[in-house]
């Protein structure tokens, strides 16, 4: 998913977007910024290993939520976050003011150029906020100087740890392993 940094659009301006844009994929976030989705090809191939990965590993233990869980964090940003992977506990649940009960197990976002910074800046921070009990960022190569898939795993109380192509981690209970080592799309083919 990527957020062009232009606000102010309506309604009225999704038919233009999607005409400019040469994509049908694309939304309106509450202050007026265009959400355009798929972000890229590798991205969406990134999203798709990682929740395969993580319901191979989690099995029935968990849900695995990919690109639909809306969470407003209580004294965040006010920002509805959609996070690209989330990773609840069974039983899980949205209260009416969009906050989730009980907070994520683990939040996945993977990077594209345009969100970036925001996935780095105000998500984490309200992540953070809403006792994820983990945050993991992955960089992939079209994003420079980065060559080779990267994840950035942020915990509440520890620095951030970084591995490149492969990271353990563990989510819960669970040890899981993520690894995006043979993941590479030619675009040109």
């Amino acid at each position: 998913m990527a957020a062009v940094a232009a606000s102010g659009f309506t309604i009225e301006d999704l038919g233009w977007a999607r005409a400019q844009l040469g994509n049908a994929h694309v939304e309106l976030d509450p202050w007026g910024n265009l959400i355009v989705s798929p972000a890229s090809d590798l991205h969406e191939a990134a999203v798709s290993l990682i929740m395969r990965q993580l319901v191979n590993q989690l099995a029935d233990r968990v849900d695995v939520v990919v690109n639909g869980v809306a969470w407003r964090v209580a004294g965040g940003s006010g920002y509805v976050d959609v996070p690209d992977i989330t990773v609840l506990a069974t039983g899980w649940h949205r209260r009416r003011d969009e906050q989730l009960i009980p907070a994520p197990l683990l939040v996945v976002e993977v990077a594209s150029p345009s969100t970036r910074a925001v996935d780095r800046g105000r998500k984490l921070e309200d992540y953070r906020r809403g006792a994820a009990g983990a945050y993991l960022l992955v960089d992939l190569p079209t994003l420079a100087p980065v060559t080779v898939p990267t994840f950035e795993l942020n915990r509440r109380s520890e620095s951030p740890r970084v591995a490149h192509g492969r990271i353990e981690l563990e989510v819960g209970e669970d040890a899981v392993v993520l690894d995006l080592v043979g993941l590479m799309i030619d675009e040109n083919e």
